[in-house]
């Protein structure tokens, strides 16, 4: 079967490109002759719309690139590089008597344009090529806590809750400091605690190839954001100190330090607070590593955010988080990563629910809570590279997590208002995921490379999860049961490598990756009666069930940049053999992608893309006997495989015309997801007990319309966004015996507009609404409205005080609730220290309540939030 995978490859990909190439050599240097690493050298035509190839300098300074190219035909070599002035050559071929011709810059350090920039008053942003590059001076307020609240000003850049970045609609991979990636996906370390006047500048880069041995053959689309940091601060301690502490008992504080020069890059912080600034999920796995690790709880007891506009807001919390992010390089050739991070989370939440179900369940029941948890989550990484020559590197990664939680709940319950029945819940879990890689990649040519890979990754869960209550006297037959206690242990080990081919013909990206994924999950349950401290006789409860996945696959990918456009193909083959205890079964799938890019002008694209794929659902949903999930609820695995494929049909516009005197950024987004089979839910209700069981079926349907308007206006220094999001969802549910369809829609838009920033008065205006709906054939039976409104301004009484008045007011569901917040803000003309005086909740708003649904029930709940609060702050930066 696996020679069946690379026949059919070479056939699709076996097509021979007879293009002529040429070659162009040279070097990029100062005014001083000092060689410039990390220049910019494009080519391209002499009308300047079409790029023919791109590459940048190396450490040396020199750099080699490809081209194909009529002999007889002019084009432009372009070499740039931020602070110095771009320097363009006209080249033909013809007047060479050789391919190999050796090219020279010398760059000009651009001076006199960072003396414009100083004298400006407006917000200054500089864009040359595939960087754009924002002075942080000209966006920071007083009221600037750290970076990230500098970043959400500038235009382009979008920030969500969990402080994921995005650049014109793209989310960013990584945050580097001074050109080294300290923190890796983890990039909220530095930018939810790194002081804004540590900072220069942001540049944020485009179409970023993070391995340099690799640039110049792969073509990429990833986006990460670049700090260069003050001047003539290298070898320096910088850092500051911020406490806040007031009345309640409420308090914020952090402590953070950075280091930098060539060869020692370091940033590290200590945080606490109290204010609602949940920090539940910070530093979780990278998707990619959640992915192979297969992270998954059967058993999730956990808080949810109440506030569905500002998530990490108005929790009631107590949390502590810390870091050490460093780059060292010992010699030339060895470059050391070391992350360390440090969370510890305790939430606490009161609530009280009402839930309807809808017919044949047809229940009302009744829930008052006071939950509690706490979250440790130790991680450390540690990433090697070794340059072995010129065109070899040897990469090696390890990583460590630690996270152990332990979930309190207390809770009377009442169904259809009988006799209320108390609920005791303690949940214990300890998490270990442990994940080591080793890479080789080397370079043969300027135009190919191939790169060895090996991860391999153990995730292991311990689970006991107790609950006490009367209702569990009839579930086994035991009038002396007085609760339950389920044990869960998940292992999970995970294997995997492979090998990447790259090669570049003329213009053409050509790229194979083979190798193998073996996946194997062992999962042991088992129920206790509390009452009588045994294991219950019941053997319907109890489970040692191993999972196997092996997987052998190749890719292949194909990429021909044309005039204006880009079309590529892409072609996953596999090999997938499924083992469920004796169950055992091996399929064929086949996930053609096609992408097609279309260069309308200069600054205006289009971008179709087209997958089909094929699924299996995750080795955790395989089980044989129930288990308990949550004080209520039994959850059933599945005992058969099968497949369901997928359609993703992606449709994009941009007009990206920030730098231009349009200053206009326009996208629009189209995506659909559709699949024939699928799996659906059924639900049913025994004995004061739910019952959910996945069921092969029907799949589902998506459509998603997304669009954003961002507007700037350089003489009044302000920015007006306009978002909005459509998503219809067709599936499918089954309630005891009946299957039903369901159609949900939600709507959402927001508008934003804010002023600048060195006014004497200055505001921001913020809107958004949401509107959800579910239908069930032809009734709807649920319509949920919500909106926030926003008023925001920054008064600028003197050089030194300035204040910060803020009103919002949320509509949740026809209940109105108001929160007003101030801030008072002193800033001596001399000296390290600041000061502060920040009243939060004036209103003292301390409930929020909103309503949920689902296919099977209508769900009413309201929430302690945090009350009124002030702080007295002072601010000292050192360096």
């Amino acid at each position: 079967m696996f020679l069946k995978i690379c026949i059919t490859s070479l056939l699709v990909f076996s097509i021979n490109f007879c293009y002529a190439q040429s070659w162009l050599n040279g070097s990029v240097f100062s005014a001083n002759n000092e060689a410039l690493s990390n220049v910019s050298i494009i080519v391209r035509s002499t009308t300047g719309i079409e790029t023919i190839a791109y590459t940048r300098s190396n450490l040396e300074g020199k750099f080699q690139i490809q081209i194909s190219w009529p002999l007889n035909a002019d084009v432009l070599l372009i070499a740039s590089s931020l602070g110095y002035k771009r320097d363009t050559l006209k080249f033909n071929f013809a007047n060479h008597d050789s391919k190999q011709s050796l090219i020279i810059f010398h760059l000009i350090p651009e001076t006199h344009i960072l003396k414009t920039v100083e004298i400006k008053s407006t917000p200054k942003i500089q864009n040359k090529n595939d960087t754009t590059v924002y002075q942080v001076n000209r966006f920071t307020s007083p009221e600037d806590r750290n970076l990230e609240d500098v970043i959400k000003k500038l235009p382009g850049m979008q920030v969500n809750r969990e402080g994921v970045i995005s650049f014109k609609n793209k989310p960013i991979q990584a945050v580097l400091l001074a050109g080294d990636d300290l923190t890796k996906s983890n990039y909220q370390a530095i930018t939810q605690n790194m002081k804004p006047e540590l900072v220069a500048e942001i540049e944020a880069i485009e179409n970023f190839v993070e391995d340099d041995l690799l640039r110049g053959i792969i073509n990429s689309e990833d986006v990460i954001l670049n700090l260069k940091m003050v001047d003539d601060q290298q070898g320096k301690f910088l850092g500051g100190i911020s406490l806040e502490n007031g009345l309640n008992a409420k308090s914020q504080n952090n402590l953070n330090t950075i280091y930098y020069k060539s060869s020692y890059k370091m940033f590290g912080y200590l945080r606490q607070n109290n204010v609602g600034s949940s920090q539940e999920t910070l530093y979780d796995l990278s998707p990619f590593e959640k992915d192979f690790l297969h992270e998954n709880k059967l058993i999730n007891n956990q808080i949810a955010s109440f506030n569905p506009f500002n998530s990490n807001e108005l929790a009631l919390n107590k949390s502590y988080s810390g870091s050490y992010n460093a780059v060292m390089r010992l010699i030339p050739k060895l470059k050391i990563n070391t992350n360390i991070f440090w969370v510890h989370n305790k939430l606490t939440d009161t609530r009280e629910s009402s839930a309807s179900y809808y017919e044949p369940i047809n229940i009302r029941i009744k829930d008052y809570l006071e939950n509690q948890s706490r979250l440790n989550n130790y991680r450390g990484e540690i990433d090697l590279a070794y340059q072995l020559s010129s065109n070899r590197r040897l990469t090696g990664k390890f990583n460590l997590q630690i996270k152990p939680k332990k979930f309190d709940s207390q809770a009377i319950t009442n169904i259809d208002d009988n006799s209320n029945n108390e609920v005791n819940q303690k949940d214990y879990s300890d998490l270990t995921n442990t994940l080591a890689q080793l890479r080789y990649t080397h370079r043969k040519s300027q135009t190919s490379a191939i790169v060895y890979s090996i991860l391999w990754g153990k995730l292991s869960l311990d689970q006991n999860y107790e609950v006490y209550s009367p209702i569990y006297q009839n579930l086994l037959n035991n009038q002396a049961a007085v609760g339950l206690r389920q044990n869960l242990t998940n292992i999970n080990h995970n294997l995997s490598a492979d090998i990447q081919l790259l090669k570049k013909i003329s213009r053409q990206y050509l790229y194979f990756n083979t190798g193998l994924n073996l996946h194997e999950l062992k999962l042991n349950t088992s129920l206790l009666e509390m009452g009588l401290n045994k294991q219950s006789n019941d053997n319907s409860f109890i489970n040692a069930d191993k999972f196997q996945k092996r997987e052998a696959f190749l890719n292949s990918k194909f990429a021909l940049p044309l005039k204006n456009q880009t079309f590529q193909f892409l072609l996953r083959q596999e090999v997938v053999s499924l083992n469920f205890n004796s169950l055992k079964e091996e399929f064929y799938n086949l996930k053609p992608e096609i992408r097609w890019a279309k260069r309308l002008t200069q600054n205006q694209g289009l971008k179709i893309n087209y997958a089909y794929s094929i699924k299996q659902a995750e080795g955790l949903r395989y089980f044989t006997n129930p288990i308990l999930v949550n004080f209520r609820t039994f959850q059933t695995g599945l005992n058969t495989f099968f497949n369901f494929n997928r359609h993703d049909l992606h449709i994009a516009y941009s007009n990206n015309e920030w730098y231009d005197s349009q200053y206009l950024n326009f996208n629009i987004n189209y995506k659909k997801q559709w699949n024939s089979k699928g799996s659906i839910n059924m639900t049913r209700f025994e004995d004061n007990f739910f019952y959910q069981e996945l069921i092969p079926y029907k799949g589902l349907q998506s459509s998603t319309w997304n669009g954003m308007v961002s507007k700037f206006f350089p003489i009044l220094s302000a920015t007006i966004d306009v978002q909005t999001t459509f998503n219809s969802t067709q599936f499918y549910s089954q309630v005891v015996n009946d299957i039903n369809p369901y159609y949900t829609l939600y709507k959402n838009w927001s508008l934003r507009y804010s002023t600048g920033f060195k006014l004497p008065v200055n505001f921001s205006l913020y809107f958004q609404w949401t509107k959800n709906t579910t239908d069930l054939y032809a009734s709807r039976i649920n319509k949920i409205k919500e909106n926030q409104f926003s008023l925001e301004s920054r008064i600028k009484w003197s050089a030194n005080w300035f204040q910060k008045l803020d009103f919002n007011r949320y509509m949740l569901n026809l209940n109105s609730y108001h929160f007003v917040n101030t801030a008072l803000y002193y800033n001596p003309s001399k000296g390290a220290f600041k000061y502060s005086f920040t009243i939060k909740n004036i209103l003292n708003e301390n409930k929020l309540s909103r309503k949920f649904v689902s296919d099977i029930q209508e769900t009413e709940s309201n929430a302690a939030i945090l009350g009124r609060y002030a702080l007295i702050g002072i601010q000292y930066s050192f360096n």
